[in-house]
């Protein structure tokens, strides 16, 4: 499963967006902290949330972890794109 972005140019992220539903439930393997910072990400960048007072206070493990999730985000939208054929 993992070793198919290898083979098909898909990303790790996309490959485990579409085969994880497959053969269990994502919620019983994604640690609380994952959906917490997903949804942390969502709430920020919907509501133009800050993240901090300043540049200097941001935390940088959020910044990457929110990066991380931007990335993958546009990974899988373009997939949805392309298999909706809204390129």
């Amino acid at each position: 499963m993992i070793l198919e972005f290898e083979n098909k140019n898909f990303k790790i992220g996309q490959s485990l967006y579409i085969q994880i539903p497959l053969f269990c439930n994502p919620s019983l393997i994604i640690p609380d902290w994952c959906w917490d910072m997903v949804e942390d990400y969502y709430t920020t960048t919907e509501y133009n949330i800050p993240l901090s007072n300043t540049l200097d206070d941001v935390n940088s493990w959020m910044i990457d972890c929110f990066n991380v999730i931007k990335e993958e985000m546009i990974h899988i939208n373009t997939y949805r794109n392309k298999k909706d054929g809204n390129n």
